[in-house]
């Protein structure tokens, strides 16, 4: 016999549910996030802005029970496979599979985990270069408060709380 198995920090991907707000509307900041994460794995302009679209219909419509209109209303996606419901094709999925999810509710993005494509998606105006860089030094130490983080990026760049942390309660737990 054997056990095998891997826990996976959920927050450290982008959590797709963080575009829309409770009252079914997108949030700008969290759709210019998704933007910067979309450029930064080499997608396409306009794919943030359809994802949101799309989340939003399949919200709305699930929500009210159809979609209200002769246009059928993609599906609300349970995880980031069925991405391909709101109109993705498949090459598409694959590359944000390793950036993004979709969790139960919203929650930020924790800096401890996070690739550097995702934290440069989050700290607006934080390049690439700048993101593998706090990789680095949380590989050798993690960060204990977000004023760790804001020590080691420049000084004219914000964090706010409602997107980044350094904690997570969602993890994907596989066994085997």
């Amino acid at each position: 016999a054997f056990l095998s198995g891997s826990i996976v920090d959920a927050q450290s991907k982008y959590n797709l549910r963080n575009l829309i707000e409770g009252n079914n509307k997108l949030v700008d900041v969290e759709v210019q996030a998704l933007g910067r994460l979309r450029e930064n794995v080499g997608l396409p302009t306009d794919t943030a802005q359809r994802i949101a679209q799309a989340l939003l219909a399949a919200q709305v419509a699930s929500a009210s029970g159809g979609s209200g209109s002769e246009t059928p209303a993609p599906i609300l996606p349970r995880s980031v496979a069925n991405l391909g419901w709101l109109g993705l094709d498949a090459s598409t999925v694959a590359s944000l599979r390793p950036h993004v999810e979709l969790l139960p509710n919203r929650t930020p993005v924790n800096l401890n985990t996070a690739s550097k494509e995702v934290i440069a998606a989050m700290i607006e105006g934080l390049d690439l270069g700048s993101a593998d860089r706090l990789v680095q030094l949380r590989q050798r130490d993690p960060f204990k408060t977000l004023d760790a983080v804001l020590a080691n990026i420049p000084a004219e760049l914000k964090l706010d709380v409602r997107f980044v942390g350094i904690n997570s309660s969602h993890f994907e737990v596989r066994g085997r």
